[in-house]
């Protein structure tokens, strides 16, 4: 009730500092929370930083053999550079980074599960 009554900038605030709290507090076990993490950033407006834990995700989930949801990490990150209207040479070195990494799951997916739904993806 309270978090919809904060204006859009205290949200963003508040999700930022959220992040950081946990990147303090967790430091030792931050694969724990990198879900979550790149859902506090994103919220924050910290675009690279929630990037960054959704290709973390992603990879986690690639390793426990969640392709779905592997996949939907992957397609998240890629949707938030994409979509970033002040993309600089750096972010587009890091959509690079993600693309290949993301073609590599598929290709993995497609190779060892042909019958993964992933595969028409």
């Amino acid at each position: 009730m309270v978090y919809n009554g904060l204006l859009k900038k205290e949200r963003q605030s508040l999700h930022e500092r959220i992040g950081l709290v946990m990147e303090q507090l967790f430091h030792d076990r931050l694969p724990e929370f990198y879900e979550t993490l790149a859902y506090h950033y994103k919220q924050g407006q910290s675009i690279l930083k929630a990037v960054d834990y959704l290709m973390k995700a992603g990879e986690k989930s690639f390793n426990r053999s969640a392709l779905d949801e592997s996949h939907s990490y992957f397609k998240e990150a890629y949707d938030l550079l994409c979509n970033n209207p002040e993309r600089t040479s750096e972010d587009e070195k890091i959509l690079i980074d993600l693309i290949i990494s993301w073609v590599t799951h598929i290709t993995f997916v497609a190779i060892t599960k042909p019958d993964n739904p992933l595969q028409g993806t």
